[in-house]
């Protein structure tokens, strides 16, 4: 575990980032690739590396802090939603709703808002709602491990990139 401890703990400071609202926007395509970039930093500082940094440890630690940061974010968006009983997809499903009416008359629509409309009231009348937090965990999982390995891997190219230098 010590060994990516960086991970962790630029994964935290990512979902936390992810959890401003103003930030929020930008968490998938800079935040989690930017502390990908920095665990593998903070893992060089922390040993002492002076050696290029190889595919399969940028891969790890950028799988790694998106993960954590999909965690952590999950568990922040659950607890702020407890709190005030509301989240952006409870203030924007009217809107959804309205905009799929227009586009889409089929009878799946029916379902899908059928489904969209419990999630918002249990939302909005207990502060939780266990199939938001699945879909709201497997799209973080998803979308942070992606950009985490990317981020990881633009990392290690500059990091090498710079140690090859000197």
């Amino acid at each position: 575990m010590k060994r990516f401890l960086p991970a962790l703990v630029c994964g935290f400071a990512a979902s936390v980032l992810s959890t401003i609202p103003g930030l929020k926007s930008f968490s998938c395509c800079l935040i989690i690739p930017a502390a990908a970039y920095f665990s593998l930093l903070l893992d060089i500082k922390i040993n002492r590396f002076s050696d290029s940094i190889i595919l399969s440890k940028a891969v790890a630690f950028g799988l790694l802090t998106g993960l954590f940061a999909s965690f952590f974010s999950t568990g922040f968006e659950v607890l702020i939603t407890y709190i005030t009983r509301t989240n952006e997809f409870v203030e924007t499903l009217p809107e959804l709703n309205n905009m799929l009416k227009v586009y889409l008359a089929n009878p799946i629509f029916a379902q899908t808002m059928s489904l969209f409309t419990r999630i918002q009231q249990e939302i909005t009348q207990y502060g939780f709602s266990f199939l938001y937090l699945a879909f709201y965990l497997l799209n973080t999982i998803v979308v942070d491990i992606i950009f985490g390995i990317v981020g990881a891997l633009f990392g290690m190219h500059f990091i090498n990139k710079k140690t090859n230098i000197e």
